[in-house]
């Protein structure tokens, strides 16, 4: 087992299957500062002292020291999975979340970690695939990791049909105006057109762009109303 950072690219997507059960990529680290923790405290709102408060954690805390939330560490999975894997002819990639995790151990401040990931499950669906990628979350130092979790993403190919979808979008948002207040809904959710390509661009500043109630249902009417979701079709 190598301790090399690497990334495997596929030519297809259809290549992944062969991959199961392999490991295709290692990251390279990632310290945890204290910064980082707080950034998410402040997003998620979930100050507990454990993770913001370096005297209480000092004095309580078993470890000494603040830790990260188990739930910043399994924020790094998107990142851990694009730094180790590419695909030649994936047009779009959707990542659909956890499947499975469980923490082994704490992830104290300042602490390095990398994502050790392999393929854990491959099924064609319409247009492309859905895949299960094992991604471990590795302590420098320590024997236990931090996380180990199963994501679950899909994929599709850039097939004619998918060509003739996407021709159609295209279409669709040059004929569109340019943004509204009504669209906006508050600005948490900006909508734009440039080059024929539609940007939809999440506009919480103040909250790091946390996802809450009202941001997550704008941006389900935005993606319905520039008819987004017929290249699923």
């Amino acid at each position: 087992m190598t301790n090399t950072p690497y990334k495997t690219h596929l030519d297809t997507l259809a290549d992944l299957e062969d991959k199961i059960g392999q490991e295709i990529g290692l990251t390279e680290w990632v310290t945890i500062e204290q910064d980082r923790i707080n950034s998410f405290a402040t997003t998620t709102e979930d100050n507990q002292w454990i993770h913001i408060n370096p005297e209480m954690s000092k004095k309580f805390s078993p470890y000494g020291t603040p830790i990260a939330h188990g739930f910043l560490v399994l924020s790094l999975a998107p990142k851990f999975s694009y730094e180790t894997l590419t695909i030649g002819n994936v047009v779009m990639g959707v990542n659909y979340g956890c499947d499975k995790v469980r923490f082994p151990n704490a992830t104290k401040v300042g602490a390095r970690l990398r994502g050790r990931v392999k393929v854990a499950g491959f099924e064609e669906i319409k247009g492309g695939a859905r895949y299960r990628m094992e991604i471990t979350f590795e302590l420098e130092g320590e024997e236990k990791p931090a996380c180990v979790a199963v994501m679950v993403a899909q994929a599709y190919t850039g097939d004619a049909k998918q060509a003739e979808q996407n021709a159609k979008l295209n279409q669709m948002a040059a004929a569109t105006p340019a943004t509204t207040a009504a669209d906006n809904s508050g600005d948490e959710v900006l909508y734009e057109v440039k080059d024929k390509v539609a940007i939809i661009t999440l506009n919480r500043p103040d909250r790091y762009n946390g996802i809450n109630k009202n941001l997550l249902e704008v941006l389900f009417h935005q993606f319905k109303k520039r008819a987004m979701m017929t290249m699923f079709a």
